[in-house]
């Protein structure tokens, strides 16, 4: 992924995703931003962002499910080492290898 500067949008900074479509889907996606008057990208991010808000999500340890937009407020941080605390106290069991380690490493263990 690549940072730049993004052209007006709510946060000032963006990111850039490579991702493969089939044509049929790209076509499709094409029709859709159009319908709803956005660029593709405008369309996609709106469209992710509904749904991570609704993918449910489980704090490890506990049978309470809840919805990943819900938790937003306390996952996300402009610092990257907080935004790996808070994962880590709830939901360690989604720490990929390298956050694991990095963790490890600062805990000093």
């Amino acid at each position: 992924m690549t940072k730049k500067q993004g052209g007006g949008g709510k946060l000032g900074r963006t990111e850039t995703v490579t991702i493969r479509l089939n044509p049929r889907l790209r076509y499709l996606l094409d029709v859709a931003s159009r319908q709803h008057r956005r660029t593709v990208s405008s369309y996609i991010e709106h469209a992710l962002s509904q749904a991570i808000d609704k993918e449910p999500i489980r704090a490890s340890g506990t049978d309470v499910w809840t919805c990943i937009g819900s938790e937003a407020e306390y996952l996300w941080d402009v610092d990257e080492d907080d935004r790996l605390k808070a994962l880590s106290q709830r939901y360690p069991h989604l720490l990929n290898f390298d956050e694991q380690v990095r963790l490890k490493a600062r805990d000093g263990d």
